[in-house]
């Protein structure tokens, strides 16, 4: 079990930062009429209160989301490494940039937003890319009840393709930024984002929606192969088509095809030397990506390899 930061020791320096926050037990608040405090917020002395009964409420710390609260969240609920980081990606690419990445149970992570003043936001709650804006509580520092280790704030060394990286000495979280110095993010481009996701329900099912149907197309073409000549053509042909997002003003589908690409040369018996060499020949055409992508797809490899071995136990 690792050390946490405890409610006492991040309150309040946390709302002097313009962060309201409340205790919290694991992701539960034990406070009666917990909600109002989204509505109204927790003010300098009722922190102050609320530190002298962590015994009562729990050493978590919590954010009340309500029609007051500063801040919005997209928590991306996926644990499928390649999804979980395609709807990153999106969010990033639509959304922009936020320095406030926090990390749960990885690979799930959320996204911390500022609202927009006068703004009124689409709450969405029940799939695997939630909203939090007017309602519910996150928690911010503390332990995961899952894992027994800490929740921590990341940054992103390569958004596109590597590892989630623990920011240094945890200079990352919202101990570190005023609420001003976060980026707002616009509603109508919220819901632009997530009307870019499929249709999901809780546990990373694979729903419909736009992706859904990408990689139908996908395989509805390999599946017109003759020979194997033909079935790498067809793959050839899919990879020559995807555009990155920034390209397409955030309607890009390299992720999808890299993700639907590796699951169907790795079900076809390729190696994974022979499948990052049918990538990297398209990858040329973003030279100051190319590392990233090999990356990405390494990891989409191994993914679909994983899923693979679960089909094979279930069969």
């Amino acid at each position: 079990m690792r050390n946490f930061l405890k409610y006492n020791d991040v309150a309040l320096d946390l709302i002097k930062q313009g962060y309201p926050t409340v205790p919290a037990h694991g992701k539960r608040i034990f406070i009666k009429d917990w909600p109002r405090f989204g509505e109204v917020l927790p003010t300098v002395a009722t922190v102050k209160n609320l530190t002298k009964r962590v015994g009562d409420y729990g050493a978590n710390t919590a954010h009340v989301f309500g029609p007051n609260s500063p801040l919005v969240a997209i928590d991306i609920d996926i644990q499928e490494p390649v999804e979980n980081r395609r709807a990153c990606i999106a969010a990033w690419n639509i959304l922009g940039k936020t320095p406030l990445v926090r990390i749960g149970k990885s690979p799930k992570v959320a996204l911390f937003y500022r609202k927009q003043l006068g703004a009124t936001y689409q709450q969405t709650r029940g799939s695997s890319v939630e909203v939090f804006a007017n309602s519910g509580q996150m928690i911010l520092f503390g332990m995961h009840p899952d894992t027994n280790r800490a929740y921590k704030w990341v940054t992103v060394r390569d958004f596109q393709g590597s590892e989630w990286v623990e920011g240094t000495a945890g200079r990352r979280s919202p101990l570190h930024f005023h609420i001003d110095e976060i980026p707002t993010v616009d509603p109508a481009r919220l819901l632009h984002f997530l009307g870019k996701l499929p249709t999901r329900s809780q546990g990373d099912a694979i729903g419909r929606g736009e992706f859904g149907d990408v990689c139908d197309k996908f395989k509805r073409e390999r599946k017109q192969a003759t020979n194997e000549e033909h079935f790498m053509r067809i793959i050839d042909e899919q990879l020559a088509e995807m555009v990155s997002s920034k390209e397409s003003q955030g309607n890009g589908t390299r992720s999808i095809t890299i993700a639907s690409v590796a699951y169907a040369l790795t079900k076809r018996g390729l190696d994974d030397k022979t499948i990052l060499g049918v990538f990297e020949r398209h990858f040329k055409r973003w030279p100051l990506e190319a590392r990233s992508l090999t990356r990405r797809a390494e990891m989409a490899i191994r993914s679909a390899r994983r899923k693979q071995t679960r089909q094979q136990k279930r069969a």
